[in-house]
């Protein structure tokens, strides 16, 4: 078993061996035949460098050149529509929640070009990039992880913000339903004059603790909280809730001074009506 496998192992090492190796291990393999006559390990071994300089100039061989005959368009048609459609199927394995990058669509365009250099005569531009075709696909691929750990911050951050923004409402909302509680509970057995006058006091205060909530918020967003500039701010609201409360509890006493001498003078005429009556 041990021998299989080191065999198996061997065979898969020589697929992927380069020439310079292939060359070294034959070499090596006839110089080891120390029972072969020395003449018949010479001519394997001429044999095997004639071989190996002939692989090695096949591989110094510049590209051929492109002939656009109807075989090499056909060729080169499917190469890129292949190219492209593996693009595709790559871009469509994205999750629903990720959107793909821009480095991520340039190293799918440089891919798609690499693919389309091959068969073709070369400017020496395209000769640069396919020689450098490894480095540029290494940059792009540390980029579109660079973009992907900024897009994944920027969801989070939104999220966060939606999340404080629905928090917020919320807390409004609750905010709202145990004030119409408290009303309700304070107002009880009260006469329509004085709940409506409750009602209206209660009005004032809530809309004053509205803006000066929006007031936090803003300022907390832009990094001027707790400033002189907010505390100013701050201090303004409520003197303008102090003259808006002293401008209504003025205009209720004035309404209760018209209404006790409206009752006093019907009372005196109801009054003296009964006297001449007598």
């Amino acid at each position: 078993t041990q021998k299989r496998r080191n065999e198996q192992n061997a065979a898969l090492n020589r697929d992927n061996e380069t020439e310079s190796l292939r060359h070294q291990r034959e070499v090596a393999r006839i110089t080891a035949m120390q029972y072969a006559d020395a003449a018949v390990r010479n001519a394997a071994l001429e044999r095997e460098n004639e071989r190996h300089k002939k692989a090695m100039a096949r591989q110094k061989e510049k590209p051929k050149a492109y002939y656009n005959d109807e075989a090499g368009r056909l060729l080169l048609q499917y190469s890129q529509q292949q190219a492209q459609t593996e693009g595709l199927i790559a871009a469509a394995k994205l999750s629903t929640t990720e959107k793909m990058t821009e480095a991520h669509k340039q190293l799918l365009s440089f891919q798609q070009r690499i693919a389309d250099l091959s068969g073709k005569k070369l400017t020496a531009d395209e000769q640069s990039v396919l020689a450098h075709k490894d480095e540029i696909a290494l940059a792009l691929q540390k980029l579109d992880i660079s973009q992907q750990d900024l897009q994944h911050q920027n969801a989070f951050n939104e999220l966060k913000k939606k999340t404080l923004t629905l928090t917020s409402q919320l807390a409004d909302e609750e905010s709202r339903v145990r004030q119409q509680h408290a009303l309700a509970l304070a107002t009880m057995g009260m006469g329509d004059q004085q709940r409506g006058r409750y009602e209206e006091h209660l009005k004032i205060q809530q809309h004053y603790q509205e803006q000066l909530e929006q007031l936090k918020r803003d300022s907390k967003a832009k990094g001027t909280y707790g400033s002189d500039e907010y505390r100013q701010a701050e201090q303004e609201l409520q003197a303008s809730l102090d003259r808006r409360l002293a401008e209504w509890a003025d205009y209720n006493a004035k309404v209760d001074a018209a209404q006790g001498d409206w009752t006093q003078g019907a009372s005196r005429a109801l009054d003296n009506f009964l006297a001449q009556g007598g």
